[in-house]
């Protein structure tokens, strides 16, 4: 024992001077941010700092004797015309790319709920599009009237046999018989049986087959009557809402998500994000709200979005509004307003979407505020019967970025390609599988984004 503890004196006394030769750091304020920035460096160890574009190496010499400061005013001086470009683009590029992520998860969202569109049909009380219910019903009324034909020309038949056999048994003239079948005929047509007696047994006989066969007629009409009745009151449910005593009470998916990204930069490596969110439609379908959290690894950002949109009566817009609020609980606080509305074109087969948001916020100690435009275009398809997917992409584009003492920068244009895949495992559970990323429009990916999670509706 006394061995083994003198042996690991020995190792930590041995690692104190390398433990003390790796702790030394310098910290000086960037003058972009404001933040505070720590270089950590051995004494003997060189570092090569970017500023502006410009690259120098760096003793830990130079950061004592006022070398490395001379050269950073040197060099902000030499850029006061356009300050803080490169790190003015990355920040609009960065926050956009948030922006765009969240919007095309409310998107989805709103979506799941509507059954895989942005405007919804009118639907059943089954969940069954109208139109497939109409079609449903008109098969199962085929279906019927062949069976009740079918039992008439049994009935009838059965009840003239029955009437010849009566008039030859009870010796009844050419007139009885014809009364005879004047009975069928009218027990067939309104089910009260033959009015005259005068008939015998035979005339009995018919009557009693031939109401019957009445009975089973109206039988098959009031389940006909029954179904169209039901089908008015699902379309009814789906276009009024319903009545005090429906139960629909709107759709509630709930869906949690895992995503990796991989940056193009190196500047935050491979990063994982973690998205949940809950969506709720009213029995109208004509309001959705709903909110979403995020949270992101390495840079330590954390997104709350509550959402909510408005679908118009003949339920060819749908508008959205959304407010983000961002935050890295150290210096970064943003918030943006996102208003987006969409429509149908293309024989209905294509949404398209167009909107704005606007973020206003601090990075650091500066304030920033974003405004940027939104466009796209979204179209589902269906694989198989439980397997759905969608092609969406959006574009981005930020005019005013105001960052730094009031400058303006234009960062371009951000594209953003989605892809989803839908599988339903039960009929309350789908496993969604996503692809997507952000290019800038010179063509460089920022990064690239594959999302695994799952959606359930109660």
């Amino acid at each position: 024992m006394g061995y083994l503890k003198n042996k690991i004196i020995t190792i930590l006394l041995f690692l104190a001077p390398l433990v003390s030769y790796g702790q030394w750091s310098y910290t000086f304020t960037d003058p972009c941010t404001l933040n505070q920035q720590t270089i950590q460096m051995g004494s003997s160890d060189e570092i090569a700092l970017n500023y502006f574009g410009n690259v120098q190496t760096f003793t830990q010499p130079d950061f004592t004797d006022g070398t490395f400061d001379a050269w950073m005013t040197l060099v902000t001086q030499a850029n006061s015309a356009n300050p803080c470009q490169g790190v003015t683009q990355v920040i609009t590029n960065n926050a956009n790319a948030i922006i765009v992520q969240n919007t095309i998860t409310v998107i989805t969202n709103i979506m799941s709920v509507l059954g895989g569109d942005m405007l919804p049909q009118a639907l059943s009380a089954s969940g069954v599009p109208v139109a497939e219910a109409i079609d449903n019903a008109n098969k199962k009324k085929k279906k019927k009237k062949k069976k009740k034909n079918k039992s008439d020309e049994q009935s009838s038949s059965s009840g003239s046999e029955s009437s010849s056999s009566g008039s030859e048994s009870g010796g009844s003239d050419n007139k009885n018989n014809e009364n005879s079948s004047s009975g069928t005929s009218s027990g067939q047509s309104n089910g009260s049986g033959s009015s005259e007696t005068s008939g015998g047994q035979g005339n009995t006989g018919g009557s009693g087959t031939s109401t019957g066969g009445a009975e089973t007629a109206t039988e098959e009409e009031s389940k006909e009557g029954a179904l169209t009745m039901s089908l008015a009151n699902s379309v009814s449910n789906a276009i009024d809402g319903g009545d005090a005593d429906n139960k629909n009470r709107g759709s509630l998916i709930a869906s949690g998500d895992i995503v990796v990204i991989d940056n193009q930069d190196n500047s935050n490596g491979r990063q994982v994000k973690v998205v949940g969110s809950i969506t709720h439609a009213n029995t109208k379908q004509n309001r959705i709200k709903g909110a979403l959290f995020t949270y992101t690894t390495v840079t330590n950002d954390f997104s709350l979005t509550f959402y909510k949109s408005w679908i118009n009566p003949r339920r060819t817009f749908n508008l959205v509004g959304a407010n983000t609020t961002m935050t890295d609980f150290n210096q970064n606080h943003l918030n943006t307003t996102t208003a987006l509305e969409t429509f149908k074109f293309g024989k209905k087969k294509f949404t398209g979407m167009i909107g704005t948001n606007f973020t206003i916020g601090k990075l650091g100690k500066r304030e920033l505020q974003n405004l940027s435009a939104v466009s796209g275009v979204h179209r589902n398809f269906r694989v198989s019967p439980k397997i759905t997917t969608s092609a969406l992409i959006l574009g981005v584009y930020s005019p005013f970025t105001q960052y730094y003492e009031g400058k303006w920068w234009d960062p371009g244009l951000l594209i953003v390609p989605f892809s989803s895949w839908d599988i339903q495992i039960t009929k309350t559970f789908k496993y969604n599988i996503s692809f997507t990323g952000v290019w800038q429009s010179g063509g460089n990916a920022l990064n690239y984004q594959v999302l695994t999670g799952g959606k359930i509706r109660f």
